[in-house]
Order: C-alpha cells, then structure tokens, then sequence
C-alpha cells in the first residue's frame, strides 16, 4: 500500500490537476487537465476530443456504452485504457513534479464537452482514499493501490 498523500486546499469543489496519456505510445505528449473528484458519479468521464490528443480514435475503443447523469440525456462513451497520474497540489512545500504512482484504467470518453474531467466510484475513488472538511477548506488523497 502506498504512503502518499496529499492534501489540497478545498474551495467550492474538489478539484485537481492530473496527467493523462496513452500507456500504448510514448511518443504521444501527455496532457494535463483539471479533474473534479465527483463521489456521486459511478464512473469517470472524460471528453472525446481528450480522446483524439491523446491518440486513440473515439470510434474505436475497448468497449462501447451510452452514459447518462453527464448533462442532458445519454451520451455516446467509449472505453479506451488509459494512464492517469494524480498531481500533488502546487504549494511552497511540495515539488510540482511530486505526483502518485500512474495508474492504468479503462477510462471512459464521453461524447460531450466537459470543464473539467470527471473522476468517479468505480475506477477513481477505489484506488485512493479520500477525505474532505469543507468547514476547515481542504481535502486529502491517499493512494491506496
């Protein structure tokens, strides 16, 4: 079990900065984005055109479903394993290239734009652990895997 964590200063949501890329080709930049921890969304959702930076091809994933609860109505997600990596929070004490152990998942592009990343139940929140006092203004992460 890992002893990482990291704890974040906590505004109006959980937010975070994480790195994506596609575990089957280095020569394709990771990219990073903004997530948002979401306790009560299932599964993660990332928007497609994260799906073409990163060099999978929407129409050709692992898996096909439709999503729903992202926005109106239901949504076309595709299933592409891919490699995130948490980064810790950007402060005095903490080097910005400090980051968790990268994990690899099955992650779900969803057909619609989204501000930020959405990181769910079922592939997010099962390999860290999380704890939030909104009252005081943090919560933490702690990876689990």
């Amino acid at each position: 079990m890992s002893e990482k964590k990291a704890v974040y200063r906590f505004d109006d949501q959980p937010i975070i900065w994480v790195k994506l890329a596609n575990p089957h080709d280095d020569s394709i930049a990771p990219v990073e984005v903004r997530a948002l921890i979401d306790t009560g969304a299932y599964a993660s959702a990332v928007s497609a055109y994260l799906c073409q930076l990163l060099g999978h091809s929407f129409e050709n994933g692992l898996s096909e479903s439709l999503a729903s609860g992202v926005g109106a109505g239901t949504v076309r997600s595709i299933k592409h394993s891919t490699k995130l990596t948490v980064l810790f929070p950007n402060a005095s004490n903490a080097e910005p290239s400090q980051t968790f152990e990268p994990i690899e998942f099955p992650c779900n592009f969803i057909d619609q734009s989204l501000p930020f990343v959405l990181l769910g139940q079922q592939d997010f929140l099962r390999l860290f652990r999380y704890a939030q006092d909104g009252r005081a203004g943090w919560f933490s992460l702690e990876q689990i895997i």
